[in-house]
């Protein structure tokens, strides 16, 4: 070996050895490092591909993870403290809407007002607000409520109804965003999901030997609700409107498709609402086709109707133990109507069937998601 090729490997062990006490070449985990979360949602208009879906996930669990770990602290953010609660709710708001393919700002706001709260709480800071905003894409609804939830606050605060006092503050948001979306008839699901919540709140405080507040919440009498003024001083908690909350039991596709239309979505998103609302129910969705095309094919098609109709549910939140699909494909069409194209478009579908559903509701075959062929 040469002069020069002795330097040349004198040289090559030394950079080796560098390397190695540098790390460079050591054990696989030490090169592993903390995978970076993003904190904000991807803009509005870039909400399509998989890739900014993936992200803003990854945002709406990174804030549920960073809530979680305050709760682990115990002190003072169990599971029951007010803002822990209320930003819980902001959390859930955000993803049933984002699940739904609301791709507004409604998403960005409703996690602002979370992540507002769990820095406030990260930094323990003291007299953290309990007020509650209408974010800009909701309205107000039900002003009794609101009444109800604002005079409970007066009184102070209480370990025994301060959770649910939240979940209702956001509930009422949530609503009052369907309503102004929508229109009041989606918004009745969130409105007997408030009520609910007003009676646990009015029934833990009477448990917890507080004094209830000379509050009437009465049944809603328009649109919007109004407080029953010429009520005695108590609280009266009356069912629900039943007449506004009608549990569809049919939705329909176009024809030869198996994809959830928008129209389509808007009346499950009702049903998923319900579904969360009472986790004792059970739903049975069956797929069917029209008379056209062969026993074989439409047999296939009315398996893949039902099981998008269970997709839909599933990404919704609702368990997949609670939901069974199957297809009928067309032996059992309607014909329920003379007029053969409005024919086909009603046997284009996927029927709901519920077990467990509570009295107050009642159910409705629905059409306004029907799509007559062209």
């Amino acid at each position: 070996m040469t002069t020069m090729d002795s330097r040349r490997v004198s040289a090559a062990v030394v950079t080796l050895v560098s390397l190695l006490l540098a790390g460079c070449f050591g054990p696989r985990d030490t090169l592993v490092r903390e995978p970076v979360v993003p904190d904000q949602l991807q803009k509005v208009s870039d909400r399509i591909s998989d890739e900014a879906i993936r992200s803003d996930r990854q945002v709406i669990e990174g804030l549920r993870v960073r809530l979680r770990k305050l709760n682990e602290k115990g002190s003072p953010w169990p599971m029951d403290n007010y803002y822990v609660c209320k930003a819980q709710a902001w959390i859930d708001f955000s993803e049933v809407e984002y699940t739904d393919n609301d791709r507004g700002k409604v998403v960005d706001h409703a996690l602002d007002e979370a992540r507002n709260l769990i820095v406030q709480m990260e930094a323990n800071a003291k007299d953290i607000s309990r007020d509650t905003k209408v974010i800009p894409e909701s309205m107000v609804v039900r002003q009794d409520l609101w009444d109800f939830v604002a005079a409970k606050k007066a009184a102070g605060s209480s370990q025994c109804t301060d959770c649910d006092l939240a979940k209702l503050e956001v509930q009422l948001v949530a609503t009052g965003h369907d309503h102004a979306e929508l229109g009041w008839r989606h918004a009745a699901s969130g409105v007997l999901a408030s009520e609910r919540l007003a009676r646990a709140v009015k029934d833990d405080s009477a448990s917890c030997g507080a004094p209830e507040q000379e509050i009437a919440i009465s049944v809603v009498a328009s649109a919007v609700g109004v407080i029953d003024r010429t009520a005695p001083p108590a609280i009266i908690l009356k069912p629900s409107c039943v007449d506004d909350l009608r549990v569809p039991v049919v939705v329909h596709f176009a024809y030869n498709k198996s994809n959830v239309a928008n129209e389509t979505a808007g009346v499950l998103a009702r049903v998923s609402q319900i579904l969360r609302e009472y986790p004792q129910i059970t739903v049975v969705l069956t797929g069917h086709t029209d008379s056209r095309g062969s026993n074989r094919y439409n047999q296939a098609l009315s398996q893949r109707r039902a099981a998008a109709v269970r997709a839909y549910l599933v990404a919704s939140g609702i368990q997949v133990k609670r939901i069974t699909d199957e297809g009928r494909g067309k032996t059992q069409t309607l014909k329920a109507d003379t007029e053969m194209i409005k024919a086909f478009a009603l046997d284009r579908r996927v029927e709901l069937r519920f077990e467990n559903l509570p009295p107050v509701t009642k159910t409705e075959r629905q059409q306004i998601d029907l799509q007559p062929d062209h």
